[in-house]
């Protein structure tokens, strides 16, 4: 049995103000701030503003637009923004206490010790994204749909800085690095059939997102440790690669008798592992990215059939260009 008790309290307030304006019913500007403040960050950086704006010209209100008998929207919009994240633990920005139990000659003991370095400096993660996107709609809105693009940068990312232990500390959380995300987005609906007792209506989406480290601890320098690597995804696959099969040949026999010198026993017929420093030892930097974990396209497709007060649906899902790994032990 274990006993114990823990508290912790945190508080988020956010104030904000929109301002919407229409000009002749075509043309739309949104404007709002946030001013938020959260307790979990360093005393001076507990609250940040928060800007957006977006603008949308309806061109279907246009003259030359609505002569066009089978065009029922068209819409044209961007916009761009500021969000935060304030995702820390309670009381991490002022160097917290954490239990440890010791041996005082023979009689146990309680006592606490530093759990994490304070920082004074630490503040919101901030996303800033932009983003255009067409809204359609044709032939009765028979057919609508969005195409959209989009580019997000997150920066003063809350991660752990590694410091020198003689700090007593191996580590703080900090303000560091940056990730950019592109993407695009497409959605379509239509409806196929509508009758009195009968509908058939589809929806289709895909989308793709390339995901980019810009930076991290230290600049623009990799974190191999961590998996993490300067213009690549945040998880990526990295691991040595193979350039085919040891032949039975002289040239080859040659070659693994060099391999044999290091320690490293290969035989016709098993994998030749491709090297990038060419001294036949297998090091870490022979290493290469061969993929990461994120697909390169998501899509969707979804049929819905109404008949009178009957419903069935059903959809395809699927991810492209995403590798797996799977370790296949023959034990």
């Amino acid at each position: 049995s274990s006993y114990g008790s823990a508290f912790s309290e945190n508080m988020l307030m956010s104030w904000m103000g929109r301002v919407n304006y229409s000009l002749m019913n075509r043309y739309l500007l949104s404007a709002s701030l946030r001013y938020d403040g959260a307790s979990v960050l360093a005393p001076g950086n507990k609250w940040d503003y928060f800007p957006s704006a977006a603008l949308a010209w309806k061109m279907q209100e246009e003259d030359f637009i609505k002569s066009i008998n089978w065009i029922d929207e068209l819409k044209l919009r961007a916009g761009f923004g500021i969000t935060g994240n304030s995702a820390v633990n309670a009381y991490t920005t002022s160097g917290p206490l954490t239990q440890y139990n010791y041996v005082y000659g023979t009689t146990p003991g309680i006592g606490m010790i530093p759990k994490d370095m304070a920082n004074a400096e630490l503040g919101w993660e901030k996303t800033r994204q932009i983003n255009v996107g067409l809204d359609f709609a044709v032939l009765n809105r028979r057919l609508s749909g969005t195409i959209e693009w989009y580019q997000s940068n997150t920066y003063d990312l809350l991660m752990n800085r590694a410091i020198p232990g003689i700090t007593g500390y191996s580590n703080v959380l900090d303000n560091i690095g940056e990730m950019k995300n592109t993407g695009i987005e497409v959605s379509l609906s239509s409806i196929n059939v509508s009758s009195k007792d009968f509908t058939w209506r589809t929806d289709f989406n895909i989308s793709h997102n390339k995901e980019q480290i810009v930076s991290l601890v230290n600049g623009k320098e990799d974190m191999k440790s961590s998996g993490w690597f300067i213009g690549q995804p945040l998880s990526v696959y990295r691991y040595f690669l193979v350039d085919g099969l040891w032949q039975n040949t002289e040239e080859d026999l040659a070659e693994i008798a060099k391999w044999a010198k290091n320690g490293y026993h290969f035989s016709p017929g098993q994998y030749k592992p491709k090297e990038i420093n060419q001294n036949y030892k297998l090091e870490d930097d022979d290493k290469q990215i061969v993929g990461n974990r994120n697909p390169k396209i998501v899509f969707g497709l979804t049929n819905t059939f109404d008949y009178k007060n009957w419903e069935m649906s059903f959809f395809f899902y699927g991810r492209l260009g995403q590798k797996y790994y799977y370790n296949i032990d023959p034990n």
